[in-house]
Order: C-alpha cells, then sequence, then structure tokens
C-alpha cells in the first residue's frame, strides 16, 4: 500500500500440488483491525493482519499469517501570518508557513496555491520548515505530495489584515 487509508494491496498465493489432494480452496481473512473476511478475493486489500487458510478436497487445511503495512497518515503542522500595517513600515505582506510534515514517504513536494495566480512549491523537501512569503489577501491551498505521489491538502486558508491593525 502506498497511501495511507488506500485498499490497494494484493497478495499472490501459490499452492504445492504435490501436497494435499486438488482441488483446493482458500481464504482470505484479516483479523486485525477488524475482522473482514474476503474470501477468495486476492486484490483491493487493506492494511491490517491477515490469516490465509488453504482447505483441499480432503478437507486438510493450511493456515499462513500475513501482514499488510501501510505509510503512516501525512500530517503537517502550519502557521498563518497575517497581512500587517503599521505607520513606520507600511504594509507587510502575510506568509504561510509549513512548519514540520511527517507521515507518508518522504520527501515532500510543498505547494501552495491562491489568489491572483499565486502560486509556488518546493521540491524534495525532507519534512523541516519552508516559508511561502509575499501572500496577498485572500485565500490559499496547501498541498503536500509525498514520494509515492500520495497527498495532503487544506483549503480556505485566510490570510487578512487584523481589524485592529486597520
Amino acid at each position: 500500500i502506498k497511501c495511507s487509508g488506500d485498499s490497494t494491496a494484493a497478495i499472490s498465493i501459490a499452492i504445492n500440488n504435490a501436497l494435499g489432494q486438488s482441488p483446493f480452496v482458500f481464504n482470505v481473512r484479516r483479523t486485525l483491525p477488524t475482522v473482514i473476511n474476503y474470501g477468495t478475493q486476492t486484490s483491493g486489500l487493506a492494511a491490517g493482519t491477515y490469516t490465509i487458510t488453504v482447505t483441499d478436497a480432503k478437507g486438510c487445511t493450511d493456515t499462513f499469517p500475513l501482514v499488510i503495512n501501510e505509510p503512516a497518515p501525512i500530517v503537517v503542522s502550519r502557521s498563518i501570518q497575517p497581512i500587517t500595517c503599521n505607520a513606520l513600515s507600511g504594509i507587510s505582506l502575510g506568509s504561510i508557513t509549513i512548519n514540520t510534515v511527517s507521515g507518508g514517504t518522504p520527501n515532500y513536494t510543498y505547494h501552495v496555491t491562491g489568489v491572483n495566480g499565486y502560486d509556488k512549491q518546493f521540491t524534495n523537501q525532507t519534512g523541516a520548515l519552508a516559508v511561502f512569503d509575499v501572500v496577498d489577501f485572500g485565500f490559499y491551498e496547501i498541498i503536500i505530495t509525498d514520494a509515492n505521489g500520495c497527498t495532503w491538502s487544506e483549503q480556505n486558508i485566510l490570510i487578512a489584515s487584523p481589524p485592529d491593525d486597520l
């Protein structure tokens, strides 16, 4: 599984026909975190702990435990600096700061889009701090993409001037 929460795993079951008597029937059952009986389904599987059971024509069985892992979810810590205005320096445009990124599969692309055609990205990021500055008034979106193409996003981030700063 390349992205957290996806059900994209597939398993291959190879049966040794020299042991037991055909025909063979197999069963795929997830036991953790919740029990799901997938029957003979071998693709579209979610992360978890599985038991594969093979039963031959005489009713003899063999089981095989299997764990399917997934990356941790992408987690982003971000902060916003609003637009400011003061008598000495005039207008100071806002910023969006990506403080940290974790989970998924590093390295990451940090991407911010917004009003007035704002579109900036930093590639090959390790999860460390990056600042998107000179952000004008309006709504913005942050998109984080990991090495597997998995994404995290947050929309409608408002950069504005606080009322007491006018």
